[in-house]
């Protein structure tokens, strides 16, 4: 049974099919994975805005590239050391890589930034932890214009040392609301970098 599944007959077009839905799919599935998990996973009814960064979907994506790039080259070397009529050695590798691209797709899900009554909260890429500021611990909030359009600025929230930023889109009514309604309910100056 173990012998037929590792046959490169039956899995060359296994892999080479998982390879092009992977490539395919590293175009939209991170977005929507990335969304519904941590809306699974993290979002509360008590939080202002939940916000998801860029990274967390690049390193959702990122994992997608990685495991359909180990497709094609479990399939490449499967059908070389077939045509040598050789065992192939490089599948312990591939199954170690991919095991490895894991990590990737969960601190790809566990990257996030919300608001809610007690302050602003952020877990950081490559950490499990959250990192937060209570409103009145704040020390300085600057913000910086983002791209040409002016529609995108980037909030930084320094407290202790630490910082916590966050890009306001103005086309995202509830991020935009809950920065506005954080900013007006707290006496805080901020600092405008673009000046």
């Amino acid at each position: 049974m173990i012998n037929r599944w590792m046959d490169t007959d039956h899995l060359m077009p296994v892999l080479i099919t998982k390879g092009i839905l992977l490539l395919i799919g590293v175009l939209f599935i991170p977005v929507v994975a990335v969304m519904y998990l941590q809306d699974l996973f993290f979002y509360e009814q008590t939080y202002w805005v939940l916000v998801r960064p860029r990274e967390a979907y690049l390193l959702f994506g990122g994992g997608m590239l990685i495991s359909a790039v180990l497709c094609f080259t479990l399939a490449i070397s499967m059908s070389v050391a077939d045509r040598r009529g050789k065992r192939n050695k490089l599948i312990i590798p591939h199954i170690l890589a991919a095991v490895c691209t894991f990590p990737l797709f969960v601190f790809g899900i566990s990257h996030y930034a919300y608001i809610d009554d007690f302050g602003i909260h952020e877990s950081k890429p490559f950490s499990l932890s959250v990192t937060s500021f209570a409103f009145e611990d704040i020390e300085e909030v600057t913000r910086e214009t983002v791209g040409n359009q002016h529609q995108r600025s980037l909030y930084t929230f320094k407290s202790g040392g630490e910082e916590i930023s966050i890009l306001n889109d103005v086309r995202d009514f509830r991020l935009r609301t809950g920065i506005a309604r954080m900013l007006d309910e707290n006496d805080w100056r901020v600092i405008n970098l673009d000046e």
